[in-house]
Order: C-alpha cells, then structure tokens, then sequence
C-alpha cells in the first residue's frame, strides 16, 4: 500500500508522533494535499535533540511567514538543553501570544532571562490547559502568580505550595507536580482541586498541628518523594484519598513508619482501592530497633494478598525496608547498608537508573545486582577534606558484579576519588562502550592524560565533560586538552575569559558551554557573540549574571 492513498485521519494519527520541523521537511511542496494537510492538522513543536540549527531556522522561517502553521501549533516544548535552538533565540523570534491555540507549553532547564521575558506573557494563553517545567533551578519563582490557574488541567512547576488555593483556581486541575508542602497545606490542596487525580510532591513537611479538612478526593495517584512527619499524620490524609489506586511514598529517620500494623489497617480501613504501593521506610540509630519489625512487612498480607513483595536490611541500630521493585531511580551503595533480608529469590535492582558507588562500604555483594543503571558516580562523601582512597582491582571486580558496564553511559569520578592505576579506568571504559559523558576533576584528569591508552578512549568517546574546580596550568596544557577531546560536544567548565576563546576556536565538535566565573559579564558575552567565525547564542542561566551563562555554539548554519 502506498503512503499516499492512506485516508487523512489516518495519517493525522501518525503525524501525532512526528516533530513539526520532521514534518515539514519531509512533506511541504510534496503535493497539494499534504500541502493542506500539514497546514490544517494539529502540530507539536520541539527543539530538543534538533541537531540542525538549519533545519530550525528553516522552519521558523516558514511559521513567520505563514500565521496559518503558528495557528496550528498546539503543544510547544522549549529548551535549553540538548539544543542548537535555546530558548531565548526562539522568544526573541515569535511572541508565543501569536501561537493562539497553543494548548501545551513545556519549558527545560529555563533561566532567569526566559522567566522575565515570559513572565508578562503567560496570563494572555487563554486556551493554555498545560505548563510544564523540567530540570530547573528558579525554586524563587513564584509561577502561580501569572499563570492562568483557573484553565489549566496539568500543572509541574519546581515550585512549593506554601497557601491553599480558592476551589475556582485548581476546580479543573488534573495532574498536578510541586516541589513542596506542608501536610496542612497538601490537605486543603485536595479539597481546593475536587478533580485532582495525579498528584507528585518532592517533600512534605511537618505542619503541627494537623488542621481537620472533611472533603473526598478524587485521587487515584500519589506520590511523595520525601515525607516528614509521623506516620500516623497519614490517618488524616488517607481519610480523603478513598480512591486512591497508586501510592509511592519515602521516608528517611522516622520509626513510626516501620510499624507493619498500622499500614495494614490504613490499607484495610482507609484504602480499598489500593493496588501499586511502593515505598522505602528507613530509619538510624534506634536503640529499640529489632528484626521482627521488617519481617511483619514479609508475612501473607504483603506478601500473598497484595502481591507486595518487600526485603529489608538490618545492621546494628539501622534498618531499611522497601518494595520490590525498588521504588526509586537512584541508588546509593554507602555506610549505611547492611545484611539484606529477602523473603524469597534475591530480586534485582531493574528500575535504578542512577548509582552512587562507595568502595569502602561495598565489601560484600548481598544479592545486589543493577541491570538498568546508565549513570554511576563512584564517591566517598564520608571521607575527611582533602584525602582520598584508591579505587583498585577489587573494586573494580566488585563492580563488575552489580552493574551492566553495557548500559553506561555518564561516570562522574569524585574529587575524592583516585585510580590506583590508570588502566583501572582505561577497563572500565573498554566494558562500557556507551560511556560518553564524564564529571571530573581537572587536575585528576590531565594526570590520567598521561596514559596514551586512555587519552585514545578520551579522544574516540567523550563528548560530554563536566569539570570539577581547578583551572588549566598554563597554555600547553589547554592546548594538550584540546588535542585529546576531539570530539567534546559539551562542556561544564569554571574558567577564565581568555580560555572561553581558544576553546570554541580549537574543539571542533563543541556546541555547548556551561560557564561558571566570578568575572563572567556583559562585555564577554556581547565579545562572544561578536566572533564572526561561529554563529554563538549566549544566555545567563542563574540569578547573579555576574556568576555564569551558557553558550550555543553552531558550526554548520548551512548543512541539514
């Protein structure tokens, strides 16, 4: 069958999982029916992970020209990461008012600047139902104030709720992200949003005392990342969420949470519904601490009836009990670790995408195994300033049996970090063949140039580095630098304005820079993107612009 005779609302369900530059690019000018298909039809813009500036401006290009495509754009999504297209290159082209059916609006590691050119903005989206925010630092920023709350359905912001809303602001929220609350504040939030039924909150804090708030909710999804307070606090939430199908929910140095019994009565008495529970319950130094605490979360009512399977680990005064499987994506393998207790089979860590690998405190296994992690950072936070251990042949043996070296894909090695020989890390980079992405520190770094085995993997596979502290000793050594990392795409770097210069000018594969100085100003970004040999976009990316910005840097304006 040929593409072309495929009837509309077929092709209009597949164009759905297309990019809106992909599109145009592939389809415009092809014949006059798609001509009028892709210009009638709903679009969804991206910039991220678009290689090609070319192709970006190609397409923003076509929607200056022709209000009929900005019409039709319903969801945007800007970035400033994995970008050649930042998002003030985009605000300084289009005003996003002119987008008028723009339903969904999606923003990446946004900056200061963004928020103050968007800021006056945002209140005129009246068909906005979506705002989104991933990967920010701007925790001052109060989004709530000039959004329109009242439209809009799904709502993530790194934003805490420190007051309730009026029930007209939240009465069509559905899903619903915030970075903190206080319980007090979370219980009015349910009765202000009548139709929330995802809720996701980095940190709930103690609130004393616990306000009564009489209203059922309509949740079905919760969960919380970090709780503070007293596990019996949770009586009085739980008695608003009835319906509530899905709960995650972690907390750390609190005893009132391994009690096994009173979760078995809020399950039975308060959460009927109930069917993905997930958590991690931990607690330190406890001197009432005992075993039979963990294994009442391994008896038939977990283990049989629920088909919640949990392990849990015990060492001296500290405890530790989660499900399976392990209701997180990073995980930490330190002090505080003990003999892991499994009721059945060792299970594995599958959903662990991050680990924080401390040699010291990894002597044995335990069962542990983690098939899916694609970032690892090798550390001892709990070493004394300025000493360090050596990472040797063991460890690395060590950590041969916990992770697939397959998958990896970032290393961040810790400043108190060293290799007792430079071939342990030439290895590990021989059994991770995606490894790309390396934090560091500086002068470690160059000491580990000096094994030509490893400055050839260097060379071959890194494309992104993040530089811890120090600076480049003289010019020979930036030069040397630059030689080695041939294919450095991205750079995270502290450095003087001079090196800013010869690095765009000597890394041919560069486009990003990360830049983080006490001297970084006005004059060097406006020096910066005078260079009349690159096409450069620079942005501050914090509060203080005296203190850094990032730098796109496009090498091919003419190539697609």
């Amino acid at each position: 069958m040929l593409f072309e005779s495929l009837p509309n609302e077929l092709l209009i369900l597949c164009f759905k999982y297309l990019n809106a530059p992909d599109v145009f690019y592939s389809l415009d000018h092809l014949n006059h029916r798609f001509d009028s298909l892709i210009r009638t039809m709903s679009l969804w813009l991206n910039f991220e992970n678009v290689k090609s500036k070319f192709l970006c401006d190609q397409f923003s290009m076509k929607m200056s020209m022709e209000e009929s495509i900005r019409r039709q754009i319903r969801s945007l999504r800007l970035s400033n990461k994995e970008t050649c297209y930042p998002i003030h290159f985009f605000l300084s082209k289009f005003p996003i008012v002119e987008f008028s059916q723009l339903r969904r609006l999606t923003l990446v590691r946004i900056t200061a600047g963004n928020w103050e050119f968007l800021q006056p903005i945002l209140p005129q989206l009246s068909t906005l139902s979506s705002f989104q925010v991933f990967d920010c630092d701007l925790y001052r920023v109060n989004f709530t104030s000039v959004l329109p709350m009242s439209q809009l359905q799904t709502l993530v912001i790194p934003q805490s709720f420190k007051e309730s809303f009026s029930t007209n602001q939240l009465a069509r929220m559905i899903h619903l992200t915030i970075k903190e609350c206080t319980l007090n504040v979370l219980l009015n939030l349910l009765k202000d949003a009548p139709n929330l039924s995802y809720l996701k909150i980095r940190r709930v804090s103690r609130s004393t005392p616990i306000e009564p708030v009489y209203c059922t909710s309509k949740l079905k999804s919760l969960i919380i990342n970090s709780f503070y307070g007293d596990a019996n606090h949770l009586w009085t939430l739980f008695q608003q969420t009835p319906n509530l199908e899905e709960l995650i929910i972690k907390t750390s140095d609190n005893p009132t949470f391994l009690d096994a019994d009173l979760w078995e009565s809020f399950i039975i008495d308060l959460l009927p519904y109930l069917t993905i529970f997930k958590f991690k319950f931990e607690a330190f130094g406890l001197t009432s601490i005992s075993e039979d605490m963990f294994t009442r979360f391994q008896n038939d009512f977990w283990c049989v009836q629920h088909a919640w399977l949990t392990e849990y680990m015990l060492d001296n005064n500290s405890g530790l009990v989660y499900t399976i499987p392990y209701p997180s994506e990073e995980y930490s393998i330190d002090i505080t670790n003990g003999h892991r207790r499994v009721n059945g089979s060792i299970h594995t860590f599958d959903d662990v995408k991050k680990l924080d690998f401390q040699p010291p405190y990894c002597e044995k296994n335990n069962g542990y195994y983690f098939a899916n992690v694609d970032s690892l950072e090798i550390s001892d936070p709990y070493l004394a300033s300025r000493c360090f251990i050596l990472v040797d042949y063991p460890d690395l043996e060590r950590l041969e049996m916990l992770v697939k070296f397959s998958n990896i894909k970032h290393l961040t090695v810790s400043h108190e970090i060293q290799f007792k020989t430079s071939n342990i890390l030439k290895e590990i980079f021989e059994f991770a063949t995606q490894l790309s992405s390396l934090e560091i520190s500086l002068e470690y770094l160059m000491s580990l140039c000096e094994n030509d085995e490893l400055c050839q993997y260097f060379s071959k596979y890194i494309q992104k580095l993040n530089i811890n502290v120090h600076s480049f000793r003289n010019s020979n050594q930036l030069k040397q630098f630059c030689k080695i990392f041939v294919n450095l795409e991205q750079l995270q770097y502290c450095m003087e304005k001079s090196n800013i210069y010869f690095l765009i000018k000597h890394l041919p594969k560069l486009t990003y820079l990360n830049i983080f100085n006490n001297s970084c100003n006005e004059s060097i970004r406006e020096d910066l993107e005078q260079m009349s040999d690159f096409d450069i976009i620079t942005d501050f990316d914090v509060h203080d612009k005296h203190h850094g910005f990032s730098i796109w840097i496009n090498r091919n304006t003419n190539m697609t």
